[in-house]
């Protein structure tokens, strides 16, 4: 089986809606959201938001296999 080339660059769009962040994000085509936890500004905390697209991006990518 292939290894899949996880390392292309993504855009992020991190928006506010009342107390909560969320980020959204293009994978495959499929258009990715996610509330992030209450505590993470995602300008204050960057290493944080990447784990997250990590994990997502690794989630999405076992779902769309």
């Amino acid at each position: 089986m292939a290894k899949k080339d996880m390392s292309k660059e993504s855009k992020v769009l991190y928006q506010k809606l009342g107390d909560t962040w969320y980020l959204f994000t293009e994978i495959k085509g499929e258009v990715i959201f996610t509330a992030l936890p209450k505590e993470v500004n995602p300008y204050d905390k960057p290493l944080e938001i990447y784990e997250i697209i990590e994990k997502t991006k690794a989630k999405i990518g076992n779902v769309a296999a």
